[in-house]
C-alpha cells in the first residue's frame, strides 16, 4: 500500500503544469534558484515558491542553501527518476538540456517547443 500511496502523491504533484514545468527544467540534474525556476513556469516568484515547498515536501525536489539563495535539485525519490524517460517521451525537453536531449535525438524523437 505504501508505494501505491507514494505514485498518487507524485501524480497529485506533477498533476499540476507549473510544478511539472519546474521539474521538466531540472531533468539535466543541474540545480536552479527559484526565480529561474518560475520564470520557466511564467508563474510569480510567490506562486513558484509555494509549488516548490510541496515538491520538497513530496520528496521530488531538494533544497541546497547557498549563502542567501535556495537551489533546487531533483529529489531522492525514486519516482522522480523517471521524468528523463517522460520527457524523452513526449518530447518536452529544450533543445539545450545536455544528455537526455542528445539521447533523445539519436533515438529519433520529435521536438515540441517549449
Amino acid at each position: 500500500m505504501e508505494f501505491e500511496e507514494a505514485l498518487v502523491r507524485a501524480g497529485e504533484l506533477l498533476g499540476d503544469r507549473s510544478r511539472l514545468q519546474m521539474l521538466m527544467a531540472l531533468v539535466d540534474e543541474q540545480s536552479w534558484p527559484a526565480g529561474d525556476l518560475a520564470r520557466r513556469a511564467e508563474i510569480q516568484p510567490a506562486t513558484a515558491s509555494y509549488h516548490l515547498e510541496q515538491l520538497v515536501a513530496g520528496g521530488l525536489l531538494q533544497v541546497i542553501p547557498q549563502g542567501r539563495h535556495r537551489y533546487y535539485r531533483l529529489g531522492a525519490c525514486p519516482l522522480i527518476r523517471i521524468m528523463p524517460t517522460i520527457s524523452t517521451i513526449y518530447g518536452t525537453v529544450s533543445r539545450n538540456c545536455g544528455i537526455y536531449c542528445s539521447f533523445a535525438r539519436a533515438h529519433g524523437n520529435l521536438w515540441t517547443s517549449s
